[in-house]
């Protein structure tokens, strides 16, 4: 942590520091979670950084703990003294975003990508057959008219027929997921 006083403590110091038993110490130090130097002493807060890091600490002891000293850690991943309370915050406001999407869900408006694909692909598919089917089926019709307004007309009615009839499926879709 660069800028923070190191303090070279006795374990009871260490100890005593972080509120952990001589025995849990013991057990933290023969697991390589808290390093002793030949001298028997410890580095703090460098060693204390360490044991938080790798440690199973209940989340109120480590709030305890995090505020006892400082509220601040080193992050492993990054190299230097990360805040605390912004990884808080971050785990936070990830958790009220699963929990939105969520309520999305249950609300019907979100739907799994499998079946989103799979609803497009059958719509696209639809839209291709029909749409290819229209020259065929207006050639005769639209061949001898002569007004302009006309041939609009019926191509519009046309188009917005099946366009209607492809939202169909789609509305049908949402409702099956909304169940």
């Amino acid at each position: 942590m660069s800028g923070a006083v190191t303090e070279r403590l006795t374990r009871a110091e260490f100890r005593d520091r972080i509120g952990i038993t001589l025995g849990a110490l013991s057990i933290a130090v023969s697991e390589g979670r808290i390093v002793v130097s030949p001298d028997g002493l410890i580095e703090w807060p460098g060693e204390f950084d360490r044991y938080i890091r790798n440690t199973a600490v209940a989340p109120e002891r480590f709030d305890a703990l995090l505020a006892e000293h400082g509220g601040v850690i080193s992050n492993p991943n990054v190299g230097h003294a990360s805040d605390y309370n912004a990884q808080r915050a971050r785990k936070t406001r990830t958790q009220a975003d699963l929990h939105e999407l969520e309520l999305a869900r249950k609300r019907g408006e979100l739907i799994p990508v499998a079946e989103a694909s799979r609803i497009f692909g059958d719509v696209t598919a639809s839209l291709r057959e029909r749409l290819s089917g229209l020259p065929n089926r207006l050639a005769m019709r639209l061949a001898n008219e002569r007004s302009a307004d006309k041939v609009r007309d019926t191509l519009e009615r046309e188009i917005r027929d099946i366009l209607d009839s492809v939202a169909d499926p789609l509305i049908a879709a949402k409702r099956e997921v909304d169940l």
